[in-house]
């Protein structure tokens, strides 16, 4: 792609700083291409693809350049791409290995679209945006989407609360009780969304995760007091913490670290059941969104919890339809501000259909039963066994 761009904006200038060998390797697309199977084969072969950046990039902004050269954006986006995947040492691009390259979040996975990022959800990946779209839910009115929201496909779904929030507060649409899946919903989210908007945030939380929630007999961080007047932990056996430290997360949330000291941890008839390298040190929410997360993990254990939540079946309904009918999954056009304005009328065109549905006759309110489901209901025990 940058090798055509500049063969038709400068095409006197590209011929001469190119090799013979460029047309070959470079001609046609790269989904055309037959790559080698061997690991060191397809390593030479990043490399040679990184040289030969590096070389034209050399070029294009060398002082005898045309400047104009250096301002196109498809060079810019060149640059950046190369930076990222390559480094060069004694004059040879270098591949980049999977722990040299930029987080998700910042690296450009696509030359034609440097909005698109790649996202995984439960081992499934994609490369583009996300869309989130909160709709009504009321038994007796037809469920309508109030908001559509686009972002990065790697932005987390528990940083969208508050914008949201906001944005449904602008239109005086804001719920009292809103109902999310598990990714909205942590401690940031649920504190923010009661103290700013007075929206109870309702959905299942994470579990602690750590080795020590899974075993039967070990040592939880339920296990153990908390002092947050006085900063100290107490463990289950009535040792004390020697440190108490306020840090981030790699999410860039607060949290606190707490941690024992080795000697204790070490002469503890428990440790076994308590950790298995040579200290205890716990990772928590400050007080306020430690309480929120404590109290929501113990709800979601609940058939109260269960019945409630069952009303969000609804939204997997319309992230299908919006899938079927309008290929949601499919962005027509490059860049965040154009996917949006796609999800904007996906989301109108799927309140269209459903207020539509709503006020046709017959109604589309209950579920319906088809013409032979009712046929059976309608005829008594034995004429129902002979319809079976």
């Amino acid at each position: 792609m940058r090798g055509v761009l500049l063969a038709e904006v400068a095409p006197d200038w590209l011929l001469a700083h190119i090799d013979e060998e460029w047309f070959e390797r470079y001609s046609r697309r790269f989904d055309e291409y037959h790559f080698p199977k061997a690991q060191t084969e397809r390593e030479a072969f990043a490399q040679t693809i990184g040289t030969d950046g590096y070389r034209l990039l050399d070029a294009v902004y060398a002082p005898t350049a045309p400047a104009w050269l250096a301002e196109l954006p498809a060079v810019e986006t060149l640059r950046r791409v190369w930076i990222q995947q390559f480094f060069v040492e004694e004059g040879h691009g270098h591949w980049r290995s999977a722990e040299q390259i930029p987080p998700p979040a910042l690296i450009i996975t696509s030359p034609y679209d440097l909005d698109a990022r790649l996202g995984v959800k439960r081992n499934h990946g994609w490369i583009g945006s996300k869309v989130h779209l909160p709709e009504t839910g009321d038994d007796d009115e037809p469920h309508l989407i109030v908001h559509s929201e686009t972002t990065a496909a790697t932005t987390p779904d528990w940083g969208m609360v508050e914008p949201i929030h906001d944005a449904l507060a602008q239109q005086d649409c804001l719920p009292r009780t809103h109902v999310v899946d598990g990714g909205y919903r942590d401690a940031d989210a649920i504190v923010t969304s009661r103290t700013k908007h007075d929206v109870a945030l309702f959905g299942p939380v994470a579990l602690e995760n750590s080795w020590q929630a899974k075993a039967a007999d070990a040592f939880a961080l339920s296990h153990f007091h908390i002092d947050w007047q006085n900063q100290r932990v107490t463990c289950p056996t009535g040792q004390r913490s020697y440190s108490w430290t306020l840090t981030k997360n790699r999410s860039g949330q607060e949290v606190i670290y707490a941690k024992f000291a080795a000697a204790t941890c070490q002469r503890c008839p428990s440790r076994q059941q308590c950790t298995h390298g040579r200290y205890r040190g716990l990772t928590f929410r400050p007080l306020e969104r430690y309480l929120a997360l404590q109290a929501a993990r113990e709800r979601q254990g609940t058939e109260a919890f269960k019945e409630t939540y069952a009303i969000r079946a609804g939204i997997e309904g319309t992230i299908s339809q919006a899938v079927r009918v309008s290929d949601l999954r499919q962005a027509r056009y490059f860049g965040l501000p154009k996917t949006h304005l796609q999800h904007l009328i996906t989301a109108t065109a799927i309140n269209v259909r459903r207020i539509v549905s709503w006020l046709i006759e017959p109604s589309l309110r209950p579920t319906q039963v088809s013409r032979f489901a009712a046929l059976a209901l309608q005829h008594s025990k034995p004429a129902v066994e002979r319809i079976r």
